[in-house]
C-alpha cells in the first residue's frame, strides 16, 4: 500500500518510522491499538481508562521491530 492508502486504514502516523496507527475505543473505556509497516507487519495492544498507555506499548514494539531488522 502506499502512503495515502495507509492513511486511510491507519491515521495516525509519524511516531514511529514506516509504521501507521488506529485506536478503537470497543467499550466504554477499552481500547484496541493497531499499527502496521510498510511491509505489511502488524502489531496490536489493549488498554483500559485512555489509550495512551496501549500506544505507547505500540510504539515501542514498533521501533524495536525496527531495529531489529536494521541489523
Amino acid at each position: 500500500m502506499d502512503h495515502s492508502q495507509m492513511v486511510r486504514r491507519y491515521p495516525i502516523f509519524g511516531q514511529v518510522d514506516g509504521w501507521y496507527f488506529r485506536q478503537e475505543e470497543v467499550s466504554a473505556g477499552c481500547y484496541i491499538i493497531e499499527g502496521c509497516d510498510v511491509f505489511g507487519r502488524r502489531i496490536s495492544r489493549s488498554g483500559v481508562g485512555t489509550p495512551d498507555g496501549a500506544m505507547s506499548e505500540c510504539i515501542a514494539l514498533a521501533r524495536e521491530i525496527n531495529e531489529t531488522n536494521s541489523h
